[in-house]
């Protein structure tokens, strides 16, 4: 990945694409919903999820146009999606949902996991580690590619999540101004004070 081509979702609002590095911007697809998008390394896959109409869209030609994929949950109120660098492996949750996986680009998808209220969901660049959060402040991660979920911790209600492109780095951003660190793949997390620091985070 090399910054150039971004995407950016509106919710009751557009998709909004640049292939400048963020420059200028022009308007793809229509008004709806749009609660996340997430791209491959190269940019020429993306998948975006809308809230509360179990909607997923995807598009193979960098976001200039979008179709409207499969549904596998057609209430679903979608929360997050993440996928791969070569854009194979995705995963996508949602609020007293499940964990839905996809090894096919997103043309199919696969219940995994409980209901939950499922908040955000980030993987590493092979898709092999995964890490979702539950609004209620629970970390579950997976270890092969989403397929199974382990428990890992509990702590304040959690709001977004970044990982390194190995996975190994992981942070977590919660209310009352914490931040959660894990530098073993998710395995254990220590609690940071960041004041004012809450809605989302990236990572290199």
């Amino acid at each position: 990945s090399n910054g150039v081509k971004q995407t950016a979702v509106v919710n009751a609002g557009q998709i909004y694409i640049s292939s400048d590095s963020g420059n200028t911007w022009s308007t793809a697809n229509t008004n709806r919903n749009w609660q996340s998008v997430a791209m491959s390394a190269d940019g020429v896959k993306q998948t975006a999820v809308v809230n509360s109409s179990g909607q997923i869209y995807i598009s193979t030609d960098s976001g200039n146009t979008w179709a409207l994929g499969t549904t596998p949950s057609p209430s679903a109120d979608w929360t997050s999606v993440a996928m791969s660098s070569d854009g194979i492996q995705q995963t996508a949750v949602a609020d007293n949902d499940q964990i839905y996986i996809s090894g096919d680009s997103g043309n199919s998808w696969v219940a995994k996991e409980q209901f939950r209220n499922w908040i955000a969901v980030a993987m590493s660049a092979d898709g092999v580690t995964q890490t979702s959060l539950v609004l209620g402040g629970q970390i579950y991660r997976s270890t092969d590619s989403g397929n199974t979920w382990a428990y890992i911790t509990s702590a304040n209600t959690f709001f977004g999540i970044a990982m390194s492109s190995d996975g190994i780095y992981q942070t977590v951003i919660s209310e009352h101004n914490l931040v959660y660190l894990s530098s073993d793949l998710g395995n254990s997390w220590k609690a940071v004070y960041q004041p004012r620091f809450r809605d989302d985070i990236a990572m290199s």
